[in-house]
């Protein structure tokens, strides 16, 4: 089964941890990391414009920083997809900005 019919193609920026990316492609999900994008540290907006270019969803834990990106986007009619892995009451949760 291809990555495209199993979930979403996938981009890690580098808070996230190259073990979740590999983990994933083992499982067959299309996942870039930032390190193999070339792209480790680099800024915020250049990390979401690569996945923008790359047509993925961003996967990131960096919540605070990412919240007001997205909120500039939208004010800007852009668009993208993002994902912020966070913690509420010592449980993992998975919000959609």
């Amino acid at each position: 089964m291809s990555a495209e019919k199993l979930f979403i193609s996938l981009y890690l920026d580098e808070d996230v941890s190259v073990k979740i990316a590999v983990n994933l492609k083992n499982r067959g999900f299309d996942v870039l990391h930032a390190v193999e994008a070339g792209m480790l540290g680099a800024r915020d907006e250049e990390q979401l414009e690569k996945a923008i270019l790359e047509q993925r969803t961003f996967l990131t834990h960096n919540k605070k920083h990412f919240r007001i990106l997205h909120e500039k986007y939208l004010a800007s009619g852009k668009k993208h997809f993002l994902f912020s892995q966070t913690s509420v009451a010592g449980h993992r949760t998975l919000d959609s900005c």
